[in-house]
């Protein structure tokens, strides 16, 4: 959600260009999904969400440090790095959660996999939108007059390239920096649910998808057919 508004607010960019940007983070974790699904035959779930874990948190990080200096090519490879932290746990995370599971089960372990990551991303960006929000308000208050005397809801002209011309440049420059600040703050706060996430990636089993009860059976039938 920040990002598109970082390429909109900071670079300039039109909401197409704000859209595009994320699709270096649908390739990544498209890539990670399947690689994911692919390696976990043969390393444990927990070996390859430590992985997961690796990629993630640098790139939460590099967003983190975001500035309007940020050049577009960085903002890209950043966005591949945490598409391919996030996108082992769509597919090892689900084997992981049905492995001694009876398959008649899988269903709800589904469903409550897809409920749990829905409600994680509604509860954050109600919170990372409220702190973003409050880091502006306090930018704002401590700027120069000239800026100073605008709201938060002044900043949304900046998502518009035909408004932000009408902003003098000094102004602009100052916003723009505004933004691109509370953005980074509020990744930052992001690496705390990140860092807490990996920590749990080890209270994961250390099972291998060749182990589980429903492999095995089925390695059992075909010996004995």
């Amino acid at each position: 959600m920040f990002i598109p508004i970082f390429v909109q607010g900071v670079f300039g960019g039109t909401t197409t260009n704000s859209g595009l940007v994320l699709f270096p983070m649908v390739i990544g974790l498209s890539v990670s999904s399947i690689l994911g699904g692919v390696i976990v035959s043969k390393f444990s779930y927990r070996s390859v969400m430590i992985l997961s874990g690796i990629l993630l948190l640098p790139s939460v990080y590099l967003l983190g440090s975001l500035s309007v200096d940020t050049p577009r090519l960085m903002l890209t490879f950043i966005m591949i790095l945490t598409g391919l932290g996030i996108g082992f746990s769509f597919s090892v995370l689900y084997l992981a959660a049905v492995h001694n599971v009876n398959p008649a089960q899988h269903g709800v372990i589904n469903s409550t996999l897809n409920f749990t990551r829905e409600f994680g991303m509604v509860i954050g960006i109600t919170i990372y939108g409220v702190i973003q929000n409050h880091t502006i308000s306090g930018r704002l208050g401590n700027a120069d007059k000239s800026i100073s005397d605008l709201q938060v809801n002044d900043l949304n002209q900046m998502l518009t390239p035909e408004l932000r011309q009408r902003f003098p440049e000094e102004v602009l420059r100052g916003l723009t920096d505004i933004l691109s600040t509370s953005i980074a703050h509020t990744f930052m706060w992001i690496l705390i649910p990140a860092g807490l996430a990996f920590i749990t990636i080890f209270l994961i089993e250390k099972g291998l998808i060749a182990e589980s009860p429903q492999k095995k059976q089925q390695t059992e039938r075909s010996v004995e057919k």
